[in-house]
């Protein structure tokens, strides 16, 4: 009688042992499958800015036989060309030389005798650097004053740099975040679960493009521009 009681009490032991072994497995299961969910997500943030800072390149040219006549020939040039960056708004300070290149054709190893060109070539290059975006796009547009002067220009485009981009980084940062965590709350529930915190959480790299479509490959050139980052984020999920 003993031995059959101790053998039941053994039993209902073994069955109580696998019971919780049993639970705790599928509690264990159900734990796992929970922190499997995820869903990944992607926010974006732009913003439309304008150039700070403008960098005109303005090359000017003078030829001729006599190298005196020709130095003569840039220098008046170069003065016409700064009273004119002048009257169009621009301060002494915003306009540098900064460099003089001189070619003597009868130099040069594989030519000989007389060239049918002026000997001599002498660019000088001016630019303007200046926040004045609105000046120097007016002063691009009037350029011919310069020609009708007798001042030859050789073509160049300003290019247009934005130096702002550090301050405005943490709110763009924080926009995309924000968006991306719209997504996924949307997904939680359409999907009927619960969002859980971010798992991991990534940013790309800040892009500046032109906002202009008619300098689509060449942002440098477009006073106007559009800033863009994504990030990537990745939440956990529960059931409900």
């Amino acid at each position: 009688m003993r031995t059959a009681i101790m053998t039941l009490l053994s039993a209902s032991v073994f069955a109580v042992s696998v019971g919780f072994a049993g639970h705790a497995v599928q509690q264990g299961l159900k734990q796992f499958r929970q922190a499997d969910r995820y869903v990944t997500v992607k926010g974006l943030s732009e913003r439309n800015v304008v150039a700070d800072v403008a960098v005109w390149p303005l090359p000017i040219l003078a030829t001729g036989d006599d190298l005196a006549a020709v130095q003569a020939n840039i220098d008046d040039a170069t003065t016409k060309a700064r009273t004119f960056l002048i009257t169009q708004g621009f301060d002494e300070s915003e306009i540098k030389i900064q460099k003089t290149e001189v070619t003597d054709l009868l130099a040069q190893a594989y030519r000989s005798g007389d060239t049918g060109q002026a000997r001599y070539i002498i660019r000088q290059s001016l630019a303007v650097e200046t926040p004045k975006i609105a000046a120097v796009l007016a002063a691009q547009g009037k350029i011919g004053e310069l020609f009708k002067q007798g001042v030859v220009v050789e073509s160049s485009q300003a290019k247009y740099v934005y130096k702002g981009l550090n301050s405005i980084k943490p709110e763009m940062i924080a926009e995309a975040t924000q968006n991306a965590r719209q997504g996924a709350e949307q997904f939680a529930k359409d999907s009927q679960a619960t969002l859980g915190g971010i798992k991991t959480a990534s940013q790309g790299q800040f892009q500046i493009m032109p906002a202009d479509s008619e300098f689509q490959y060449e942002e440098g050139q477009s006073p106007n521009k559009k800033i863009r980052v994504v990030t990537t984020v990745q939440y956990d999920l529960f059931q409900k």
